[in-house]
């Protein structure tokens, strides 16, 4: 990949993630690479198609930070699971933080074929995911057995996937840092024995710090 393929990659990324798809003009990219229109176009053929490419980018990236937890939960079977569900969260976190809500809202809007295939993506690796954690709760006795798991999954997918558009928080009195928490206690404490659930607050003692690092996001 050539040098100034990286650096319209780096900042058109940056530029789409505060600001959405619609706001971020070619023009505009290419006054701030210091480079023409036509090279730019020379790169990626249309604004849809460098967004693509930073959107594939970003769920790759998302992949790759969080498989090695999930490989050393399918390997590990005495791993910890509560503190390898933090890593992941945290994980997630920080790698959702700088995204404004324009970027979710105007992917769906202005991007639907990126958005299913966005959603595709991540729902395949939901479920992939969900089913090493809930396998490994299930035999390290950490959740309850008789909790349906195909039920908790599609609560746990369906409010993930919309969580971080503002369809469905705008009207909410809650921050997406308060949203996240609350979802997450929702779904691990309301599936754990009396024990887990325990040991699971004991571990997440400092979630708050974690996570309040969204509100410090200027543009969620």
């Amino acid at each position: 990949m050539s040098d100034t393929r990286d650096r319209i990659l780096q900042i058109a990324t940056a530029e789409f993630l505060k600001d959405g798809y619609s706001r971020v003009k070619t023009e505009y990219l290419a006054n701030l690479l210091g480079i023409s229109k036509r090279t730019l176009y020379k790169h990626f053929p249309s604004k849809k198609s460098l967004f693509s490419e930073i959107v594939r980018n970003g769920l790759k990236a998302e992949k790759a930070n969080t498989q090695v937890i999930f490989d050393r939960i399918s390997s590990d079977k005495s791993a910890d699971l509560i503190n390898e569900i933090r890593n992941i969260w945290k994980s997630m976190i920080k790698s959702r933080m700088h995204i404004s809500r324009a970027f979710f809202d105007d992917i769906r809007k202005y991007t639907p074929d990126i958005w299913d295939e966005m959603q595709e993506f991540n729902g395949k690796e939901m479920r992939n995911n969900f089913e090493i954690i809930f396998n490994a709760g299930i035999n390290q006795g950490i959740f309850c057995k008789d909790i349906n798991k195909e039920l908790i999954f599609l609560i746990h997918h369906h409010t993930f996937q919309n969580i971080f558009t503002s369809e469905y928080s705008k009207n909410m009195s809650l921050s997406i840092h308060e949203i996240v928490t609350q979802f997450i206690e929702i779904i691990f404490l309301g599936i754990m024995n009396d024990n887990a659930r325990k040991k699971f607050i004991d571990k997440f003692s400092d979630y708050e710090e974690l996570t309040s690092q969204i509100n410090n996001n200027p543009s969620i």
